[in-house]
């Protein structure tokens, strides 16, 4: 053999020799690709796909008819466990008028209209005009109009004791031949007599009778529906249209809170509410899927069924993560079979060992045992 054919055949032996070591080499990739996946042998292994759900959930109810406030709950919101989902609107019970809280009989938490019923009343307090003037037309000068007095129209008195001294009112009642005065300026005591003008000037034509200055009774604040919050206490001042308590109408419940809250950690499946609805008690508002335990939920062609069983384990990957391979435990098989493309799916429910990153909704593959 000549010089140039030894040299031709030494490197055609060379080419043969590093053809078999990239075969050898895609051999072993081949061998060695499913175990990396997590050291679990899936060659040959049936698939099919799954989705990520969870095993329980709990649908939250309205705990007493009320409307809602509004809320920014949605569907695939993750809540912690004590997040207020929605809150009942409440009424505000005001004060009528000026003065100083003397008594809460409730407190909340406490039935109002119970409370009430033992008290005849939810609060009380002083108003700041604690005088008033009872009055009749008799004495007064004789024209006809000067019998007949109005809710609403101001008058002007003075004292019959020395000093005379004056005040302005408003007729806040008339009952036949009375009519009562709320005294708006000047001071006046109990028992002290006045006489009654229709004119600033005080002339005799426009006398309409004589008044006693009486003292008026505490004000009785009432309330119905559970007390969910006080605003004031007991010695306080108060000014007209300031919040005194808050109630929940309707309720009597005193469990209720107008605030309902998520019971644990969870993603928010669906809302079944609206702000500004008026929810009966028990109404569905949401359904929370709890996230402390997941599962893979995938439908089964009917001739790989027989490879699965409730308590067996099986392996599955997420589409997200194909390189790592994840088990569980089969819990359920259900009895009843879909018709898929001529062939029954059979829903197989697998309890995931260790859902830690695991989403809810996420797409996996499963796969199922060789035979």
């Amino acid at each position: 053999m000549n010089p140039v054919e030894t040299i031709t055949n030494m490197m055609k032996e060379v080419v043969t020799m590093k053809r078999l070591t990239a075969l050898m080499a895609a051999a072993m990739l081949m061998v060695t690709a499913v175990p990396a996946l997590g050291e679990t042998d899936l060659t040959n292994c049936s698939i099919t796909n799954g989705t990520i759900r969870a095993t329980e959930y709990v649908d939250i109810t309205a705990p007493a008819a009320g409307t809602l406030l509004p809320f920014d709950v949605e569907a695939g919101d993750a809540v912690a466990e004590g997040d207020v989902l929605f809150t009942l609107m409440t009424t505000d019970v005001l004060a009528p008028e000026d003065g100083k809280i003397t008594a809460m009989f409730a407190a909340a938490g406490e039935d109002a209209a119970a409370v009430t019923a033992t008290y005849g009343m939810t609060a009380s307090m002083e108003p700041a005009r604690l005088m008033r003037v009872n009055c009749s037309i008799q004495g007064a000068f004789n024209e006809e109009d000067n019998k007949y007095l109005h809710v609403g129209e101001t008058l002007y008195f003075e004292s019959t004791k020395s000093g005379k001294e004056k005040g302005t009112g408003r007729v806040i009642s008339v009952k036949g031949d009375n009519y009562v005065v709320e005294i708006l300026e000047g001071e006046f005591e109990k028992g002290e007599q006045l006489t009654m003008y229709r004119s600033v000037n005080k002339g005799n034509s426009t006398n309409v009778g004589k008044g006693t200055v009486v003292r008026r009774e505490p004000v009785a604040i009432q309330g119905t529906g559970l007390v969910t919050e006080c605003f004031v206490r007991p010695g306080q001042q108060v000014k007209a249209g300031e919040k005194l308590f808050s109630v929940l109408p309707g309720c009597s419940d005193l469990s209720v809170k107008p605030e309902i809250t998520a019971p644990e950690a969870a993603v928010v499946a669906n809302v079944a509410a609206a702000a500004g609805q008026p929810v009966g008690k028990g109404q569905l508002l949401c359904r929370l899927y709890l996230t402390d335990e997941l599962e893979l939920v995938a439908d089964v062609d009917e001739m790989d069924l027989k490879k699965l069983e409730v308590g067996s384990t099986v392996s599955f990957t997420l589409d997200t993560d194909s390189s790592t391979v994840l088990s569980g435990q089969v819990t359920e098989i259900s009895s009843l079979g879909i018709q898929k493309q001529n062939a029954a799916y059979y829903t197989v429910h697998v309890r995931l060992y260790n859902a830690q990153g695991i989403r809810l909704g996420q797409s996996a593959s499963l796969y199922l045992p060789n035979d």
